[in-house]
């Protein structure tokens, strides 16, 4: 309640543990008034790490001009799966560039 005061924007309540977040989100239906409870998100550490990528992704994209044109960009956040692919894609070719110069060493 105290952030909501304060006046932000969003709330983040993070646990690992599901079964303590549904408790908080009863309590925060019963206290907290309905207009503060829409800034209010319960979420689990691997998804507060998603939620995060989204945010900045959004606040990544920017206008600008180019050759007289306006240009939009905008970028999107990677869903997990895409992220650890995009993971082992970078260590195999680290791996590959290794074994290279070790093979001309």
């Amino acid at each position: 309640m105290k952030c909501l005061r304060a006046g932000y924007d969003k709330v983040i309540v993070c646990s690992p543990e599901r079964k303590n977040l549904e408790k908080i989100r009863a309590l925060a239906s019963q206290r907290i008034p309905e207009g503060h409870r829409k800034k209010l998100l319960f979420l689990q550490p691997e998804e507060l790490f998603s939620y995060l990528d989204g945010e900045a992704a959004a606040l990544a994209g920017k206008e600008e001009r180019v050759k007289g044109y306006r240009v939009k960009v905008q970028y999107q956040a990677l869903d997990e799966e895409a992220k650890r692919a995009k993971r082992e894609a970078i260590a195999q070719v680290i791996l590959q560039s290794l074994r290279r110069q070790r093979g001309q060493g």
